[in-house]
């Protein structure tokens, strides 16, 4: 540290760590002449080597990225780590029910938490169908005596808790053996209340699919809806009809270059990276209208995955039975598309792409809202 001058006749006191010594101003400013004579050459080199260094580093990456091009394919050491860029499913939330389906969805429910090592949380609600509450409004009317009243009330809560323990029992024995780490809820309330609030604390929620046929739960119409505006996650609806209890191998992605279809492509990433192929598929798409699947599948072959586009013609009130007809055509077990392209209230009236796939869902069908 420099200290000022102790003495005005030209000498300076300078303090060192360890030892004190004396110099002149003639001799202090030949010591620092010296030093930078000695000093700027080294740093100039230093400073050579460096810029060569990085000279090597641009045009080996220009080279590999010329390489990427020629060839289409993108060495395994940046795959492995493209693969590593997205967040992985960790955990899957399934939501089983006393209808007949609920058996197919858990069975697709834990193929999925086996194939990305996720934990798997199975949810029953409980609740009463359609049936037991008229008989049990009835009831409270005054249309059965109160001895009646009871029975009635008795036989429901019989009726819900052996349903409920079936269910566990399934899930259960799925999932120990498949080898996936399990988790059972149960709670009493209405499903679409609790359902979304469940959701928003997973990656992925599986739903199934609500007909008409199928057992009257009051809760089912709007069950899907409310998950997907209300949860803020995507979510998976599994078809009542028999088929593939292992979706997720070959991903059918309906492209139309909206802000819908783009929120559901990313939080179905892991699962097309991980499938064994995908097809990008677009609708009366043309040249420029940001609709083309090209942009798309560069992005997924970065994080690792095979895709390929394919683009197809037809009516705008046709498109939604176009995506499904084409699925099926080329065997896909699994479709991507974006929730609710207009707003709501259009949807409702207008019907569109996302309640055609709602409707006449065949194959599992994954949404983002």
């Amino acid at each position: 540290m420099i200290r000022q001058p102790e003495r005005s006749d030209g000498v300076c006191m300078f303090r060192g760590r360890k030892r004190r010594f004396r110099q002149g101003p003639d001799r202090l400013q030949q010591e620092s002449c010296r030093r930078r004579r000695t000093v700027e050459p080294d740093i100039l080199q230093r400073l050579s080597t460096l810029l060569c260094r990085c000279s090597r580093l641009v045009l080996l990456v220009a080279n590999e990225s010329r390489s990427y091009r020629a060839e289409g394919d993108m060495p395994a050491r940046i795959v492995a780590s493209a693969r590593e860029d997205w967040m992985p499913l960790k955990s899957l939330l399934v939501h089983l029910d006393p209808t007949g389906h609920s058996l197919q969805r858990l069975q697709a429910a834990v193929a999925m938490a086996a194939r990305h090592h996720a934990r798997l949380t199975g949810l029953y609600v409980k609740d009463l169908s359609v049936a037991q509450l008229t008989q049990q409004r009835a009831a409270e009317l005054g249309l059965y005596p109160a001895d009646e009243l009871n029975r009635v009330i008795g036989s429901f809560d019989t009726a819900i808790e052996t349903a409920a323990a079936t269910a566990r029992e399934q899930f259960e024995r799925a999932t120990q053996a498949a080898g996936v780490q399990a988790e059972w809820l149960c709670e009493a309330g209405k499903a679409d209340e609790i359902v979304p609030l469940r959701a928003r604390s997973v990656d992925l929620c599986i739903l199934g699919h609500w007909k008409p046929e199928m057992e009257n739960l009051p809760y089912l119409p709007r069950l899907v809806e409310q998950v997907l505006f209300l949860s803020g996650r995507p979510t998976l609806i599994i078809p009542g009809t028999d088929g593939t209890t292992d979706p997720g191998r070959h991903v059918l992605v309906g492209w139309d270059g909206s802000r819908a279809a783009a929120r559901a492509v990313h939080d179905a990433l892991p699962i097309i990276a991980a499938a064994e192929h995908t097809t990008v598929l677009t609708v009366n798409a043309t040249e420029g209208d940001g609709a083309s699947g090209e942009d798309i599948v560069r992005h997924f072959n970065a994080h690792g995955a095979t895709a390929t586009t394919v683009c197809i013609q037809a009516e705008t009130s046709d498109i939604g039975e176009a995506i499904l007809r084409h699925a099926e055509s080329i065997k896909a077990d699994m479709i991507v598309a974006g929730c609710y392209g207009h707003s709501r209230l259009r949807e409702l009236i207008l019907g569109g792409v996302t309640r055609t796939l709602l409707r006449q869902i065949t194959l599992p069908v994954l949404m983002s809202s």
